[in-house]
């Protein structure tokens, strides 16, 4: 039942991540952490995939309207 559970939660999770405009790992590792029994190494990592995941997808958008710069990311 609790996997069923965690993924609704992360859905929404997710969702209220965009329209805050912060990385998904900020909210999803202490909020996870605190109430499903995973270690925290584990949840450490899903953050860290969570924000990527995050980068990954908004980056393409941004490069396209000249909000980022490849050039001050890569060195």
């Amino acid at each position: 039942m609790w996997p069923a559970i965690l993924f609704v939660f992360t859905f929404f999770l997710g969702i209220l991540a965009v329209v805050a405009g912060v990385g998904g790992g900020v909210l999803f590792v202490p909020i996870v952490s605190s109430f499903f029994p995973f270690n925290l190494d584990f949840v450490r990592g899903a953050g860290l995939l969570v924000a990527l995941t995050g980068a990954l997808s908004a980056g393409p958008g941004l490069l396209k309207r000249g909000l980022a710069d490849l050039r001050l990311a890569l060195p």
